[in-house]
């Protein structure tokens, strides 16, 4: 019997992507500053925010 393929979700792979570039921001962010995951998520995601501000001016 042949299964039905499933068509790819846009929005599950560019979830994907964006969760495996914050990700590697963090990481790189913590070698850089010698800091913890948790503090790099922090200053990241204070960044995340500032920007989406910065833009709707």
């Amino acid at each position: 019997m042949k299964r039905k393929t499933e068509q790819p979700n846009p929005d599950e792979a560019m979830g994907k992507t964006a969760s495996a570039l914050i990700d590697v921001a963090i990481k790189a962010f913590m070698k850089v500053h010698e800091v913890d995951r948790k503090t790099a998520q922090r200053w990241i995601a204070n960044a995340a925010k500032v920007a989406v501000v910065d833009d709707d001016n």
